[in-house]
């Protein structure tokens, strides 16, 4: 019986050691709040600085969270109906529908495809498809609270003719916009139930 005891104990003791060096991260499901996140594309043109913004989105997460801290990300996914893109203008919008071809290329998607976490700043390597072409863009974004909910903020500079895409005009050429265009974002996943 002493035995039986002894052997008890050193089990319990080995697994109390492997659980305090190596903490069990959980692996959870998330959804993207499109009520709280927000994406807007800031650019420029012959006449003036521009801005649009995203009405619709949907998205993915799934990670492995430890004691409130995000360990790894194993997927994300994000796509961006294209007509859901809006300025403050309707011929604006008109002209960015037009040279995004929305009509053939309904969705604006993003996937993520490798990632490294330091300090609170993940630097993600992923798949943007914009136009129907799909460019390797690499980003860093930062992580503010992991738990029931994470929060990732992050902007990225891109060029429109990277992706075949010929920066709107107006006015009959008129006015041009330029081909670089900033897009910042605020995204808030919202753990599964």
């Amino acid at each position: 019986m002493r035995k039986q005891l002894q052997r008890v104990a050193l089990v319990f003791t080995g697994y109390i050691l492997f659980t305090a060096l190596f903490p069990y991260s959980a692996i959870a499901q998330y959804t993207l709040d499109e009520k709280v996140s927000f994406v807007y594309i800031n650019g420029t043109s012959t006449l003036h600085d521009w801005t649009a913004f995203v009405e619709q989105m949907k998205g993915s997460l799934q990670a492995e969270v430890e004691a409130n801290h995000l360990v790894k990300i194993n997927s994300v996914k994000i796509s961006i109906p294209t007509t859901s893109l809006k300025s403050e203008k309707e011929a604006m919008d008109k002209n960015m529908y037009k040279a995004l071809n929305s009509d053939r290329y309904p969705e604006i998607t993003y996937q993520l495809k490798s990632h490294t976490i330091h300090n609170g700043t993940i630097t993600t390597k992923g798949e943007l498809t914009i136009a129907g072409v799909t460019k390797n863009i690499e980003t860093k974004v930062t992580q503010k609270e992991a738990g029931k909910h994470i929060k990732i903020d992050g902007e990225v500079k891109l060029k429109m003719s990277d992706f075949n895409v010929k920066p709107p005009e107006f006015l009959f050429g008129a006015f041009k916009t330029g081909d670089e265009i900033t897009i910042i974002f605020h995204f808030m996943f919202c753990e599964k139930k």
